[in-house]
């Protein structure tokens, strides 16, 4: 029986794939972690967004993405 691998595995996987738009996005959202609002580093984020989709298969993408914008939209 194959091994079941967690949500957060596959956003592991998926966030080495795209470290460089990782980054960006995570050093926009600390440079003033205490102001986070919708749409802050919004750029950082669409990149990363697009860096998902073109290198991460179907599969673990939409996993890590929910995640990704479960993320954004929290105050």
């Amino acid at each position: 029986m194959p091994t079941r691998i967690s949500p957060i595995e596959k956003f592991a996987k998926a966030a080495a794939k795209c470290s460089v738009e990782s980054s960006a996005y995570g050093k926009c959202i600390v440079v003033d972690y205490n102001s986070v609002h919708k749409d802050k580093c919004l750029t950082e984020f669409l990149r990363l967004k697009n860096c998902y989709v073109v290198r991460v298969p179907l599969h673990l993408s939409l996993s890590s993405l929910t995640i990704l914008q479960a993320a954004a939209k929290k105050p």
